[in-house]
């Protein structure tokens, strides 16, 4: 579940996070995902269903990130791409 508020800000749970950055061709993405959620890089916005909600924006900037800092060591290719589902 990806949910959009008032101002077209993108929400949802990890596993709806992790399935819109493998849409976008980022491999891995749920463990990536989990890995940033466990070392405090991705904090929840708040709660749905009981389960924490993730901004999109806030993954897709660690992402970008991790990507700049060089930790997976190739450019990411479908820059385009995340600045499209970032807008």
């Amino acid at each position: 579940m990806i949910a959009t508020d008032a101002n077209g800000q993108r929400y949802g749970h990890a596993k709806d996070c992790a399935d819109e950055l493998t849409n976008v061709g980022i491999p891995n993405a749920h463990d990536r995902i989990r890995d940033w959620i466990r070392r405090g890089k991705l904090t929840k916005t708040g709660d749905y269903d009981g389960r924490p909600v993730y901004a999109m924006a806030d993954v897709f900037r660690v992402e970008l990130a991790t990507r700049k800092a060089g930790k997976r060591g190739r450019r990411l290719d479908n820059s385009r791409t995340i600045a499209h589902a970032l807008s």
